[in-house]
């Protein structure tokens, strides 16, 4: 279970730039897709480490 102050605002960014990703042409769309990779990997890379402190 992920608990975290900011998890809902992060999750609706990252659905808002998906969104925003399905619309773009090519190159944005690669950029874009791999900004919302990175910031998931370090939503979640944060979270399991708050849990296991």
């Amino acid at each position: 279970m992920i608990c975290y102050n900011r998890v809902g605002t992060d999750v609706h960014h990252l659905v808002l730039c998906a969104n925003q990703a399905v619309h773009a042409n090519d190159e944005q769309r690669t950029k874009m897709v791999q900004h919302l990779a990175k910031t998931l990997e370090q939503l979640l890379f944060q979270v399991s480490l708050r849990m296991s402190i």
